[in-house]
């Protein structure tokens, strides 16, 4: 799973990702819908966050799509994202946490795919008819939590 070493990194695409040619950045922080990373001599250099592919901020890995961002929670065969602002704003010491945090969550069948919200469930499902096994586990429930314990057995198998 995630490497414990401790860094912040810029990763421009998925492949990047799978391949860990990443840049290496002293610090990582937002400026509206950009990431403004900072080097060791004190520049900053900056990406649109709808430019690159994700990025991480000290051991935790961020995706993102579109000119949003996703907290990856558990990843396998299907990964599971939380709200990225409020999770990246939480690692930098400014704690803002809402019950919309730990109630919506995203899914993809897979860190390089398409993410789904919540509200997309059912076409999710439709989408990757091979994890039939986590929705029957799901059932008719789509709570945060009940998507945690499915999610947990389902990526621990083969």
């Amino acid at each position: 799973m995630f490497s414990r070493q401790i860094s912040n990194r810029c990763i421009s695409h998925y492949e990047d990702y799978k391949n860990k040619n990443q840049i290496k950045y002293e610090n990582v922080d937002l400026s509206g819908n950009k990431l403004v990373c900072k080097t060791k001599g004190n520049s900053d250099v900056k990406y649109a966050i709808k430019d690159i592919w994700g990025f991480k901020l000290e051991y935790q890995l961020f995706r993102c799509e579109g000119s949003k961002f996703y907290y990856v929670s558990y990843y396998g065969k299907v990964t599971m994202y939380a709200n990225g602002k409020e999770n990246f704003n939480g690692m930098k010491g400014n704690y803002t946490y809402t019950a919309y945090q730990f109630s919506t969550y995203f899914l993809s069948s897979g860190l390089g795919e398409e993410i789904y919200p919540q509200s997309a469930y059912r076409k999710f499902k439709e989408a990757y008819p091979q994890h039939q096994i986590l929705f029957d586990c799901m059932g008719n429930s789509k709570t945060y939590n009940k998507f945690v314990e499915c999610l947990k057995i389902y990526n621990s198998t083969r």
